[in-house]
């Protein structure tokens, strides 16, 4: 139950705070006065999705908090909006929505006029006799088990889709797999392979600058010869003449460094050895590497990918059969299991369905439809999501009119009071729980308002109920009468309330009958209906 309710900034309302009763609770005020913004607010607290245009104009959060009661347990709840986040707590710790939400999702239900929108919608039917029918359990077990079935069927189908395509295909795969098995490719080979033969290039090209030096042979070299030649001529001639000495020491040291160069890059050879032909084969995988990838896929993972692939196709072609015999075999045994339950699953929802009918029906006939033919339509059991071939409300609000769907008969009224009256049926033996119903009375004459008031006011006796009405037949039902109201001040819009004691209550009833003229006769109907309401 909600015990208080405190808002910051949603739409008109800047700071507003309001305690409810255990019972039954009813708002009242002209239109835009603010009932449908707390209305809102109490659904945003609960855990609905935060429309980011109802933040207050000028405000960059709005915060929305309450005080709970759960059997003997008290919790503060409070939700933190701004318009990209939303931050949600309990006993002021942080958790996430689908806690909070789920923590909150059995504790209110609420209805407005859109709900008259799912009723129309014959996809929500079966959900409400399930509710009704208390099925949850029984259904979740079956549904647990269709989607097993339905997984297994699809493994089925992806088996027999391969071994199909192996056989037709055998002689390409098993050459692709010996292809792509035989090379033995390994994660990131390529860019290992790449990074080796550079480094290895670059020793290459320094190997062979170094061993022509290594090699130099005077006998082959010109310029040797020509200074072998010199020296010899020099040594010929007279040592002091024409400074033929000097040149002749120059030569010969000229010839000794270039062989102590020679001896130097021998020397140096070694540490820049490289194997050619390792160099060559590298270059060819690299080559092979590159056909394949650009073969199979671009990339080594999809390459290893596909030839694990290849591997376990060929491994299974043997025993195909059989794996998908055995998997037909368990998919069978699940069938016979979601008949069953299923078979039990419609028995229940049959049953179910003649007890909704009889209390829609007496709950209509409490609020002025005492004519209504109301039927549930089941259709076979039929394995699917659903165990059920359909489900659909039929009514007919004439006697010995044909029987139609809700949306081609039914008025707003009369759409509303069925709804009500599904509600009701549904909750009947709950405690504790708050509902929140905004304008049910809509189309509703005097006389089934009065009904429905009646009717509410019992389900208030073990729940919290908190109402928005534009009828004195419902308000009167109550003490706990808050009348919302606003005021413009400095050119902003400010959302009020007021509790109202019993003379205001007359008042304000008095002005749901006439309007804002209020007259003796208006004011003397709403003191019988208060009198009469006790």
């Amino acid at each position: 139950m909600l015990e208080k309710l405190k808002i910051i900034n949603l739409a008109i309302i800047d700071s507003f705070e309001i305690e409810f009763s255990n019972s039954f609770n009813v708002l009242t005020g002209e239109s835009g006065s603010g009932k449908t913004v707390l209305y809102k607010s109490i659904t945003y607290l609960f855990g609905q999705r935060f429309k980011k245009e109802d933040l207050r104009k000028g405000e960059n959060k709005c915060i929305i908090s309450g005080e709970i009661r759960v059997g003997e347990s008290n919790y503060s709840i409070k939700r933190i909006f701004t318009k990209n986040s939303t931050k949600n707590f309990i006993n002021d710790e942080a958790i996430k929505l689908s806690e909070y939400s789920n923590f909150l999702a059995k504790l209110w239900e609420s209805y407005g006029q859109h709900e008259q929108q799912l009723l129309i919608d014959e996809t929500n039917h079966l959900g409400y006799l399930d509710l009704f029918s208390k099925t949850e359990t029984l259904y979740q077990e079956y549904l647990v088990e269709y989607e097993h079935y339905l997984k297994i069927d699809n493994e089925i189908k992806i088996l027999q889709k391969e071994l199909d395509d192996f056989i037709d295909n055998k002689e390409l795969y098993e050459f692709q797999y010996k292809e792509l098995n035989h090379i033995d490719i390994k994660n990131d080979e390529d860019i290992e392979l790449k990074e080796s033969i550079s480094e290895i290039k670059k020793n290459k090209d320094v190997y062979e600058t170094i061993y022509k030096l290594s090699n130099l042979n005077e006998l082959q070299s010109d310029t040797f010869v020509t200074i072998n030649s010199s020296i010899d001529l020099l040594n010929e001639l007279d040592s002091d003449k024409s400074g033929s000495n000097n040149l002749k020491i120059r030569l010969n040291e000229y010839i000794n460094e270039l062989n102590d160069i020679k001896f130097e890059a021998s020397k140096l050879l070694q540490e820049f050895y490289y194997d050619q032909a390792e160099y060559d084969e590298m270059n060819k995988r690299l080559v092979r590497i590159n056909e394949l990838k650009r073969k199979y896929g671009g990339t080594i993972p999809s390459l290893i990918s596909y030839r694990n692939k290849l591997k376990l196709l060929i491994e299974n072609s043997d025993n195909a059969d059989s794996l998908i015999e055995q998997k037909i075999k368990n998919k069978n045994k699940i069938k016979i299991k979601l008949n069953d339950l299923g078979s039990q699953l419609y028995e229940k929802r049959k049953h179910g369905s003649f007890n909704l009918i009889s209390k829609i029906k007496d709950f209509l006939a409490a609020m002025g439809m005492p004519d209504i033919d109301f039927v549930v339509s089941l259709g076979l059991f039929e394995m699917n999501k659903f165990a059920l071939e359909k489900c659909c409300f039929y009514i007919t609000t004439n006697k010995g009119e044909d029987l139609k769907s809700l949306g081609r008969v039914a008025s707003g009224g009369e759409l509303s009071r069925i709804m009500m009256a599904i509600k009701l049926s549904i909750n009947l033996n709950t405690k504790n729980k708050l509902y929140l119903l905004d304008e049910i009375d809509a189309g509703l004459s005097g006389k089934e308002a009065d009904s429905i008031g009646a009717i509410i006011k019992s389900l208030s006796l073990n729940n919290q109920v908190v109402c928005i009405t534009h009828l004195p037949q419902i308000a009167s039902k109550t003490n706990n009468h808050y009348k919302l109201f606003k005021e413009v001040i400095n050119g902003r819009t400010y959302c009020k309330y007021l509790k109202l004691d019993k003379t205001s209550r007359v008042n304000e009833l008095a002005k749901m009958v006439s309007g804002k003229e209020i007259t003796l006769e208006s004011i003397d109907f709403a003191k019988g209906i208060l009198d009469k309401n006790g």
